[in-house]
């Protein structure tokens, strides 16, 4: 309980930090993309990896304003880098089960792409693992 109010604080509080990876050939050598990964600065804690606290987000269904910030600051991420020069074909973001579930998911995408300016063929959005395997595991499909 008390890990779920510290995330649900560390979103109010502006505590995530996105770091953009990049996606490299392995036949050229050279960067392909970016994925977006998220951190958490915690205050007294130093920098989270999501390992230990995604699930809390999942269960508590912060993942979904989580997954929205993500991709928010992804796709502005993304419009900098190429600002900047960096000739990068798109950003990769992981997305949950419960954002997928979510009615406005698809409105919501294509407003924040909106909003960063940036091409809808730039966003690369990947199933995490465990969503697939949860969706499998209980039969369902993953296409409606």
């Amino acid at each position: 309980m008390s890990l779920h109010q510290a995330l649900r604080n560390a979103l109010d509080r502006e505590e995530f930090q996105l770091h953009c990876q990049p996606q490299v050939s392995t036949s050229s050598g050279a960067v392909i993309g970016v994925e977006a990964l998220l951190r958490w600065q915690r205050p007294d804690h130093g920098e989270a990896f999501p390992g230990p606290f995604l699930p809390v987000l999942e269960e508590t269904g912060l993942i979904v304003p989580v997954g929205t910030w993500v991709l928010r600051h992804a796709c502005m991420a993304y419009r900098e880098l190429r600002n900047a020069g960096m000739p990068l074909p798109n950003i990769a973001v992981n997305v949950s089960a419960k954002q997928l579930q979510q009615v406005d998911f698809f409105d919501c995408v294509m407003s924040v792409i909106s909003e960063a300016g940036i091409d809808a063929s730039a966003l690369e959005l990947e199933i995490t693992e465990s969503t697939f395997r949860n969706r499998v595991d209980r039969g369902h499909s993953l296409v409606r």
